[in-house]
């Protein structure tokens, strides 16, 4: 299987794809997120940390002052601990031609810390002291080194731009941190099993883009965790992969105070031991425009190797290799996965636990037990609506323990899927969910619904809505570009288009009221504006008449 790359015309990022990611011992930071033409990913609004730092995303590093290369200019910091006359004696400030050897690290508002050479050794608590007109700046330049064995480089403060250096044998701490943004950072844990979490994000207005956490294989570690009572942070364009936990998971035991406003975008997840997005308790947050993939059932106390050849751990927690996990011990309230890809892992999406779930326009494909799985429930209500679920043994399974979920099931796309489309064995199951205006297609004619004990075979959208609470459905062949490849864009002619009704514009409608932030989701998987024709097309894809009018995802 494919993941569906697709770049209409220069989307930011870059460094490495989803077939081509890097390796642990060389791993090169991605770069940040345009904030041009191509826009954040859908649903997630443009961040606002100051005056002088605007989104963060693509905010300019300030220029070198004039005084430099021959002489020191006060607030403009210049270390290089490999150059031959670098020295921190008498030289408060550093210039090109004589570099400070250590880093400064309680930085006044409005400085330039510009960073050379390497490596720097040990922990380091960074405390910034920038205002909205004066943030400060810690650049990295040729990607200098923070090393040590399980290290803490430390953030604090407000009003201050971090970027590009890599942190190895260590993680990276935000407490009480505002107004920030962490830019085009490799956190490399060495495949060591004593290490932290890799990034453990504390604060509010923060942006993190364009960063790698990886090989963080201690027992339950994950690459990226927000904790609790933080507010309105960013993750976007980044890459979290063999961890010995999550890609990204929060927030487990913090019902009380849960992270809010989180928003997840345009990253990818492979190969940890457990899952690729896992969220506990958080609210509002929204998981757009990410790929996941290469996740495998694990066993507690069972030995884990990890698919790159970087080690073997044997962890204390399991997994059922779902790549991405809404709620397990805590429930997320208003969460919106929009627009993701999940392929070749042991399931798609499970949803365990969920206050106002929406799932909505994502692609789950190649995958080896069910597409997207409810476990739990009670919570609710879920919508899983214009979804594209393909080759999978089981496209939807209901949820099989607790009361009845609440569900809307409504213009998917449910296709080969031999062992069910549909699967609800809990009890009374049927009266709380409404499967309405979906197609449905198996190679061999039929498929199997089932429902409570009711287990029927179906070859028409008649004879499905005759079982099912709602009406609508259809039994055809998709018309996909080409399956094989991971494109599921719909062919001139599929049954598909202009077959769906008008919901999506009721969930821009809730977004909207839940968020208060602008953003528009009427957008497909590619970024195609919906709808194109004169209805709403069925599954994950608008199919347009020519190229679309907004710059369409590159996905990591």
């Amino acid at each position: 299987m494919f993941a569906v790359v697709v770049g209409l015309s220069g989307c930011g990022g870059g460094g490495g794809t989803a077939d081509d990611p890097g390796s642990s011992s060389d791993e090169a930071p991605l770069g940040g997120v345009a904030s041009d033409g191509c826009g954040l990913p859908v649903g997630i609004p443009d961040p606002a940390l100051g005056a002088a730092l605007g989104n963060g995303i693509d905010s300019s590093i300030p220029a070198a002052p004039a005084a430099w290369p021959g002489a020191e200019a006060a607030g403009y910091y210049y270390v290089d601990n490999t150059h031959q006359a670098a020295t921190d004696a008498s030289n408060p400030f550093g210039y090109p031609d004589k570099p400070r050897t250590s880093i400064p690290t309680q930085l006044p508002a409005g400085s330039l810390v510009e960073v050379h050479g390497g490596p720097y050794a040990g922990a380091k608590s960074f405390v910034f002291n920038g205002s909205a007109d004066a943030p400060v700046y810690l650049h990295g330049v040729g990607n200098p080194r923070l090393s040590g064995s399980n290290i803490v480089i430390g953030l604090s403060g407000s009003h201050a731009l971090v970027d590009g250096f890599v942190i190895v044998g260590g993680r990276l701490v935000t407490s009480g941190l505002s107004n920030a943004a962490i830019r085009d950072l490799d956190v490399d844990g060495q495949s060591t099993g004593n290490l932290q979490n890799g990034v453990s994000l504390g604060g509010t207005n923060i942006v993190v883009s364009g960063i790698v956490s990886h090989h963080h294989q201690g027992d339950d570690k994950h690459g990226l965790t927000i904790t609790q009572g933080s507010s309105n942070v960013w993750v976007l364009n980044s890459r979290f992969h063999h961890n010995g936990g999550d890609g990204i998971q929060f927030c487990h035991g913090c019902s009380a105070n849960p992270p809010r406003n989180i928003y997840i975008g345009r990253n990818s997840a492979y190969g940890n031991r457990e899952n690729g997005f896992d969220f506990k308790y958080g609210e509002n947050v929204v998981l757009s425009y990410n790929t996941a993939y290469n996740h495998r059932a694990t066993q507690a106390g069972v030995e884990f190797c990890y698919d790159d050849g970087s080690g073997c751990t044997t962890g204390s927690s399991g997994s059922d290799g779902a790549s991405i996990v809404i709620g397990s011990d805590g429930a997320p309230r208003n969460f919106w996965a929009i627009g993701n890809e999940v392929y070749e892992s042991a399931n798609g999406i499970r949803v365990e636990e969920a206050w106002d779930g929406y799932l909505i326009g994502n692609i789950v494909h190649g995958v080896d037990a069910y597409g997207i799985q409810m476990e739990k429930s009670g919570e609710g209500p879920l919508t899983i609506a214009y979804n594209t679920i393909h080759d999978v043994p089981t496209c939807l399974s209901g949820p099989w323990q607790g009361g009845p979920l609440t569900t809307t099931v409504e213009n998917n796309i449910f296709s080969e899927c031999p062992t069910r489309w549909i699967g609800y064995d809990q009890q009374e199951s049927a009266l709380a969910v409404t499967i309405s205006n979906n197609l449905f297609y198996n190679s061999g004619g039929s498929g199997v619904i089932k429902l409570e004990s009711s287990s029927q075979t179906h070859s028409s959208g008649a004879s499905i809505d005759s079982q099912v609470n709602g009406g609508g459905n259809m039994v055809a062949n998709p018309g996909f570009v080409d399956a094989g490849t991971g494109n599921f864009a719909l062919v001139s002619g599929s049954p598909a288009i202009d077959a769906a009704t008008a919901s999506y514009t009721g969930y821009q409608t809730a977004f909207a009221g839940a968020f208060g932030n602008g953003a528009n989701i009427l957008r497909d998987f590619l970024g195609t504006p919906r709808p194109q024709g004169a209805n709403f097309d069925l599954g994950a894809h608008e199919q347009a008449a020519g190229t679309a009018s907004w710059c369409a995802v590159t996905r990591p």
